[in-house]
């Protein structure tokens, strides 16, 4: 199921499609899959944070794809998903007391994604 969430994933990043083209999107992946929208997120989230981590989707292709993921819910995120949400916001700027090298998304957003991918793989066991 993970692999087929891929392209949605790659088109989030690599187009620019409207809110409405997103909905209509996740409502067909929804309908097709038998997934509830929490589930989804979820499902959606652990595939970004995995291919992210992996090396197969750069920063700016993961955050645009956990933005776009924001906006979809009924309901504010929450588990996993809003985890891996807030830890690429993390990656979005620089903070007062870094020096001019940092590199945000590397700094904060990659050890929030293996951390709550690894909290992840231990509470699924």
């Amino acid at each position: 199921m993970e692999k087929d969430l891929l392209p949605l994933i790659t088109v989030c990043a690599e187009a620019q499609i409207s809110d409405e083209q997103w909905a209509s999107t996740v409502e067909l992946v929804l309908t097709k899959s038998g997934l509830s929208e929490s589930e989804f997120c979820d499902t959606y989230s652990r595939l970004v944070a995995s291919e992210f981590v992996m090396g197969e989707l750069s920063y700016a292709e993961g955050d645009l794809a956990m933005n776009r993921l924001s906006t979809l819910p009924s309901e504010p995120l929450s588990g996993f998903a809003l985890k891996i949400y807030l830890a690429f916001d993390a990656g979005e700027y620089v903070r007062s007391g870094d020096t001019a090298s940092t590199i945000p998304w590397l700094v904060y957003t990659m050890p929030l994604v293996i951390d709550a991918l690894k909290s992840s793989n231990v509470s699924d066991s």
